[in-house]
């Protein structure tokens, strides 16, 4: 009887033990499930390639916002330019492209560098800054994620310290009234235009200019602000006289508009500006209407001198002459009541 109960009491022991045992291990068990992932666990990239590179470059950029570990985009103690060559190749963008770097030069990054005035910049762009307090040129880069309507440049930036000191991978806004050198658009010193692959950037219409309508140069427009389909600077040495009556076929929310002008050889060519250069009249009825009566006059001079004139003297050409006094007059008119 006494070796039994103490078989039992042994038995109890061993229960208890098992039980504290098994409390342990479940105890750890729910510790691990609430241990925070890793730094590079929790900012993977998620976003699957669309094959445009500038589109892409950015939604990846994304992904790592809110990331404090500079590790796996290179380790270096300053990391900006290591983050943009991150994104790059996630995005499938090679060396011939943007090259890799721990720099934030252009030069270095290996693109097309424009000077902040000198371009209008869009979601993809590479940005540069130069901090007023410091005395090297080029302190930071990161990427263009939008500009919005006010002319606020909104960035991804590596490396880019928070309120709370700590280096992040955050978003970042420079307008022109920022409140510090780290928000300001002065502190932008230029673009990198990478030559991206896989498809043009799309464009929004802002539809409350209109479409298809006249308007001349405020100044001469020269290649500095003549832009291709993407509304990148191209290599030109085209220019628009204030002179040249242009087609204003479309008006973009970034503020680029897509144009045709003269040509010194005739004709015309189509390519991109800023409608900001150009002179903008708002159409009464009043000054249609004007133009339409002398639109009428002209037609039927053209009409009776092609009948009665033209044809007795055909080495001049008067309908010509007549025709070009017409439209002279109606652009006057139309001026006349624009300045009203």
């Amino acid at each position: 009887m006494v070796f039994y109960h103490k078989i039992m009491r042994m038995k109890s022991k061993s229960n208890k033990i098992f039980s504290g045992l098994l409390a342990l291990v479940l105890a750890l068990t729910m510790m691990i499930g609430v241990i925070p992932m890793s730094a590079s666990a929790a900012y993977e990239n998620t976003h699957s390639n669309t094959g445009n590179q500038r589109i892409d470059i950015v939604e990846i950029a994304k992904t790592q916002i809110g990331n404090t570990s500079s590790s796996k985009y290179g380790g270096a103690k300053s990391w900006c330019a290591q983050f943009v060559v991150w994104c790059a190749r996630q995005a499938g963008i090679g060396e011939d492209t943007i090259k890799t770097t721990g720099w934030a030069c252009a030069d270095d990054l290996g693109v097309p560098y424009y000077d902040r005035a000198n371009h209008t910049p869009k979601s993809g762009d590479l940005v540069f800054f130069n901090w007023p307090s410091t005395t090297t040129t080029w302190d930071h880069v990161g990427i263009v994620e939008y500009v919005d309507s006010n002319g606020a440049v909104h960035t991804i930036e590596g490396n880019r310290t928070g309120s709370n000191g700590v280096a992040a991978v955050r978003r970042a806004t420079y307008s022109s009234n920022g409140y510090s050198e780290y928000s300001r658009l002065s502190s932008i010193r230029g673009y990198g235009v990478p030559n991206y692959k896989g498809g043009s950037a799309t464009h929004t219409v802002n539809s409350s200019y209109g479409k298809n309508f006249t308007a001349y140069p405020k100044a001469k427009i020269t290649a500095a602000n003549i832009f291709d389909a993407n509304h990148n600077q191209i290599s030109s040495t085209a220019w628009i006289g204030t002179s040249d009556m242009c087609t204003i076929h479309e008006v973009y929310t970034d503020g680029c508009c897509k144009i045709s002008y003269p040509l010194d050889s005739g004709g015309t060519k189509t390519a991109y500006s800023k409608i900001s250069l150009f002179n903008i009249h708002t159409r009464r009825s009043s000054d249609l209407t004007s133009l339409r009566v002398i639109e009428f006059i002209s037609r039927n001079i053209r009409t009776e001198f092609h009948k009665d004139v033209l044809t007795t003297i055909p080495v001049v050409d008067l309908f010509g002459w007549m025709n070009t006094i017409m439209i002279q007059i109606a652009v006057s008119v139309i001026s006349a009541l624009d300045t009203e």
